[in-house]
């Protein structure tokens, strides 16, 4: 089976569209929770000035070795992922159903 041109640009746009909006969601639920938090807020803010005294020094290989930071983006996606997936059907008849309360 090949498919068109047409058809692979559709799936293209697809992709990237819900990766897109993954992240997008991903963020902005992490940003939520950090504000809603005063203390995560001063804690993370604490971390990266330490680390980072100027926004000009900031590499990534720094960045992925500061635990707050590293525990606000894992949150963050565990929190988004629960809400994706709460009915997530497998079937005609089956859906996945998680707890209610989420984070």
């Amino acid at each position: 089976m090949t498919l068109s041109d047409a058809a692979v640009f559709a799936d293209a746009v697809n992709v990237t569209g819900a990766g897109t909006e993954t992240t997008g969601a991903t963020q902005e639920r992490a940003i939520y929770e950090v504000l809603r938090h005063e203390a995560v807020y001063r804690a993370l803010a604490e971390e990266l000035r330490m680390a980072f005294p100027s926004p000009e020094t900031m590499r990534l290989t720094e960045l992925e070795k500061l635990p707050i930071l590293t525990g606000v983006i894992k949150e963050a996606l565990r929190c988004v992922l629960d809400v994706y997936f709460i009915f997530f059907p497998l079937g005609h008849d089956i859906i996945l159903a998680f707890p209610t309360q989420i984070c």
